[in-house]
């Protein structure tokens, strides 16, 4: 491995990022055999984290339903997951993607659905909780993609927005 080629993202130029966004946007669009469009997605150990935050918000008065964005959705089963726990009907679920692949699932899925960037998601300030699983090791440029999240965390004040970031543990033996 050419070590030399591992740089902070912060030390790329502008042209580089978006080289590498759009060759993973490429990838994505044309990856029909990704593991993660296959099957629905059952990260209960990572939703549990998630829900617990609901049922949090909701026991503190939260008025109305929770709005909880997944970022990277693909081929979620998160809806799934709130309707096994009763929750599904105190939920707005909103879910993004960076392809359209699995448009017709998500339509089911999800109250929402935006497609491309994180940032096309327009409701920035209105999450009460935003996260995703096992999406921040694909991103191009980490920071960016993490202040577009935050933002998109409701700073109401006496709001308790979360942002959730759940990714892989690389320093497991036999991980690749």
């Amino acid at each position: 491995m050419n070590t030399a080629l591992l740089l902070p993202s912060r030390l790329l130029t502008a042209k580089t990022h978006q080289e590498l966004r759009s060759k993973l946007d490429t990838f994505y669009a044309n990856a029909s055999s990704y593991t993660a469009f296959q099957e629905p997605s059952d990260q209960v150990h990572c939703w549990s984290h998630v829900v617990g935050q609901i049922r949090h918000l909701l026991a503190g008065g939260k008025t109305g339903k929770a709005h909880v964005l997944e970022v990277g959705a693909g081929r979620t089963g998160f809806a799934r997951y709130l309707e096994s726990e009763g929750l599904r009907d105190s939920v707005v679920f909103y879910a993004q993607d960076v392809t359209r692949f699995n448009e017709d699932w998500l339509a089911e899925q999800a109250d929402v659905t935006y497609f491309g960037d994180a940032a096309s998601c327009d409701k920035r300030g209105e999450m009460d909780i935003v996260f995703s699983t096992y999406v921040f090791e694909h991103v191009t440029d980490p920071v960016q993609h993490l202040e577009v999240l935050w933002n998109l965390v409701s700073a109401k004040p006496g709001a308790e927005g979360a942002l959730f970031l759940f990714g892989p543990r690389y320093d497991l033996p036999g991980y690749l």
